[in-house]
C-alpha cells in the first residue's frame, strides 16, 4: 500500500540503540513521525553521497576561483603600498628640505616612533606627534 505521495510501506530492521537515537532526535527536527524522520535522514544521506561524486570537479574549480581572488587582492595591496610609499617618500623629502635635524635627533625620533607604533598597534594620531614635538 502506498500513501498519497506514492510512497511504499515496508518493514525494515533497525538496531534498538539506533531506533532509540532516532526517537530522541525527532524532537529536534520538523519530522512528524519515525517514518518521516527516517525518510529525511535517508534523503540527506543520499544527497551527501551524491555530493561526494562532484568533489573532484568542484574542488579544482573552487581552488581556481580562490587563487584568482587572492592574486587579485595581492596585486591591489601591492599597488596601494607602492602609492603610499611614494607619498611618504615625497613627504620625507619636503620635511628634510625644510628642517635641519642632526642624525642623532633623527635616530632618537625613530625610536620614539617605533615605541609609539608598538603601543598603539599601528594607529598614531597626528595629534600625538604634535604633542610630542611641543613638549
Amino acid at each position: 500500500m502506498g500513501d498519497d505521495k506514492g510512497g511504499i510501506r515496508l518493514g525494515i530492521y533497525l538496531d534498538k540503540d539506533l531506533l532509540d537515537q532516532c526517537d530522541a532526535a525527532i524532537s529536534r527536527t520538523n519530522a512528524r513521525s519515525r517514518s518521516e524522520f527516517i525518510a529525511d535522514a535517508l534523503d540527506f544521506y543520499l544527497a551527501w553521497l551524491g555530493s561526494q561524486n562532484y568533489s573532484k570537479v568542484l574542488t579544482p574549480a573552487l581552488e581556481s576561483v580562490i587563487d584568482a581572488r587572492i592574486n587579485n587582492t595581492e596585486k591591489n595591496i601591492g599597488k596601494v603600498l607602492f602609492n603610499i610609499s611614494v607619498e611618504l617618500g615625497l613627504l620625507q623629502h619636503v620635511i628634510a628640505a625644510s628642517q635641519h635635524y642632526s642624525p642623532g635627533t633623527i635616530s632618537e625620533l625613530r625610536n620614539v616612533c617605533i615605541d609609539e607604533i608598538k603601543k598603539t598597534h599601528g594607529i598614531l594620531p597626528f595629534e600625538n606627534a604634535v604633542k610630542y614635538q611641543k613638549s
